[in-house]
């Protein structure tokens, strides 16, 4: 029962399967093999007119691979509509390492 429920709100992080911005529409389809797992996906507008999109896959499986991929999700979606600029997918990248080194995390992912 407890992996169901972690699966509604795991499902509840991802995108709407369409989604519209000014220029562009980005479509997704998500379909994990098991209840909860470590792939993550998501798009946003940013003020600039541009679009973050991004596909993740963390290490592993199961509910530690699932609750990696929501503070990566917080990371990504969250905090990075406040970093000042926003950066790109390099800088992102070294910046999302960072804060896996410091939160001494074991896993790696995909993205």
């Amino acid at each position: 029962m407890q992996l169901r429920e972690a699966r509604v709100v795991q499902m509840s992080m991802l995108p709407p399967n369409q989604l519209e911005f000014d220029h562009a529409r980005v479509c997704s389809v998500f379909r994990p093999c098991d209840l909860v797992g470590g792939d993550l996906l998501g798009a946003y507008d940013l003020e600039d007119g541009r679009i973050a999109f991004f596909v993740a896959d963390v290490s592993g499986h199961g509910v530690a691979a699932a609750m990696f991929s929501t503070w990566l999700h917080r990371t990504l979606v969250v905090k990075a509509g406040h970093l000042e600029p926003v950066r790109s997918p390099s800088e992102m990248c070294t910046h999302i390492d960072a804060l896996m080194e410091d939160e001494g995390s074991e896993k790696y992912l995909t993205l």
